[in-house]
């Protein structure tokens, strides 16, 4: 009693257990088959023992009475004695008192006649019902300890047969916690990798902006200091022109007073000389002419050529700001994709960790490059799916996870459902809701997306619906 009493309690804080752990309610059942078989066994085998123990057989016979068969009996139990051989614990007893009673010529009465065969009847019975007792009692064992009998044989493989399953199910469980703990501590180092990497990445990207900023400056120094010395030159040049322009202004002035002067002697000798003389004169106004025209030829050819060389320093410095400007359009340019890279990158990243979230809060395992519908660029007019009228009435509520792929052209197509609400309504609501959606061109690829219906106001009777 008491081992029952304790196996009830065992099985009882198994299942408390089990409703906790899966894996922990499976090796409560298979440990509570071999405790059933083992108690069925003891019972069993109890049994037998009470029967063989309290199975004792005790007639006597008066004295003159015959006992017919009473020799057969006897060989009967010598044979079973020596073919099974039973426990000290229960022997099998058969105690017969018998006396010789003198021969009588007398006729024996009815009576007597009919208690003879009564007990030939009973002591016949009895002797056959001992005889298959014994044996059943007495089972033999072979050398490895297992009983001959057929049906104690199966219990007891069966009984062995669990007991190895059992330990083998321990053996698997104790190796998959193992391989859990393994499991756990990879994904801590991988946690500290990516973490590593990512401060990596951050040093990098800082270690950029920093050659990037220093750049900029780098260029925007070369360009103030190419300012200051297209300044320097066209000062120079203004300079030089100044310069030129004042040197003619000048000999222009001395060339007129020298003018003036040869007019005054001119007007001073008109008066005394002829015609001749005024030929004279007007010979040499033509030839002062002519010299203040050479002259000025000549301050014109010098202007000429200064423009000719500020033109050419104009180009070079032209030429020297355009290479400038390639340069620095390239670098932003260059930049510019730098950054739309780790964009792209960060983007990736990010949907990678919605995909590993949804899988582990739903338990499934989506396709390869699969993304959340957040990720894609819906058409406007997208319906939400619609709280069914008998889902409203018996206030059921439900969430699950809808796959469905997104063509090139942004239809939906193989839309099914890999995480189910609970409810058939909810999942053909949901599926039919987003057959009808529309995405803009260019995004295909399998699409994940999780649908929830939930009750917000019940009192008032109005249903809504949360995606």
């Amino acid at each position: 009693m008491l081992s029952i009493k304790k196996l009830i309690e065992s099985a009882k804080n198994k299942v408390l257990k089990a409703k906790e752990d899966k894996r922990a309610f499976q090796s409560m059942i298979i440990s509570g088959s071999i405790h059933a078989l083992a108690v069925v066994a003891l019972i069993f085998f109890s049994h037998q023992k009470f029967i063989v123990e309290n199975d004792v057989v005790e007639f006597t016979v008066q004295a003159g009475d015959t006992l017919p068969g009473l020799d057969e009996v006897n060989s009967n139990i010598k044979e079973a004695t020596q073919t099974a051989k039973p426990k000290k614990s229960a022997p099998a007893e058969v105690k017969v008192a018998q006396k010789k009673a003198p021969k009588k010529s007398v006729k024996e009465p009815k009576a007597l006649i009919k208690k003879t065969a009564l007990i030939k009847k009973t002591t016949r019975k009895k002797s056959i019902d001992k005889i298959s007792r014994t044996a059943k009692t007495a089972p033999r064992i072979d050398a490895n300890g297992v009983p001959t009998d057929p049906e104690l044989k199966k219990i007891y493989m069966a009984k062995k047969q669990l007991i190895a399953n059992e330990k083998e199910f321990k053996r698997q469980l104790k190796k998959k916690k193992i391989e859990r703990i393994r499991r756990q501590k990879v994904e801590v180092a991988q946690r500290e990798f990516r973490l590593k990497q990512e401060a990596f990445n951050l040093k990098v990207s800082n270690a950029r902006k920093q050659e990037r900023i220093k750049r900029q400056l780098e260029t925007s120094e070369k360009q103030l200091v190419m300012q200051r010395d297209k300044l320097k030159l066209q000062k120079i040049a203004q300079d030089e022109y100044e310069i030129v322009r004042r040197g003619l202004l000048n000999k222009q002035k001395v060339l007129l007073a020298q003018e003036r002067a040869l007019k005054n002697s001119q007007s001073a000798l008109h008066k005394k000389e002829a015609y001749n003389k005024r030929l004279a004169d007007n010979q040499q106004r033509l030839a002062l002419r002519q010299a203040a025209l050479k002259a000025q030829l000549a301050g014109n050819q010098e202007i000429a050529q200064h423009k000719r060389a500020l033109d050419a320093k104009r180009r070079t410095v032209e030429a020297a700001e355009g290479r400038a400007r390639i340069n620095a359009l390239a670098a932003k340019r260059a930049s510019n994709a730098r950054r739309a890279l780790q964009n792209q990158e960060a983007s990736l990243r990010i949907r990678a960790q919605r995909t590993r979230s949804a899988e582990s809060k739903y338990g499934v395992n989506l396709p390869k490059n699969s993304r959340s519908f957040e990720d894609l660029k819906q058409q406007p007019g997208n319906p939400k799916p619609y709280y069914p009228y008998e889902a409203r009435k018996q206030g059921w509520q439900g969430k699950g996870l809808v796959l469905y792929y997104v063509t090139n052209d942004g239809y939906v197509k193989n839309a099914q459902v890999v995480k189910t609400t609970g409810y058939k309504v909810f999942d053909e609501v949901a599926l039919r809701t987003f057959r009808t959606y529309k995405f803009y061109p260019g995004q295909s690829g399998w699409t994940y997306h999780p649908v929830k219906f939930t009750l917000r106001s019940k009192s008032k009777g109005v249903m809504a619906t949360d995606l």
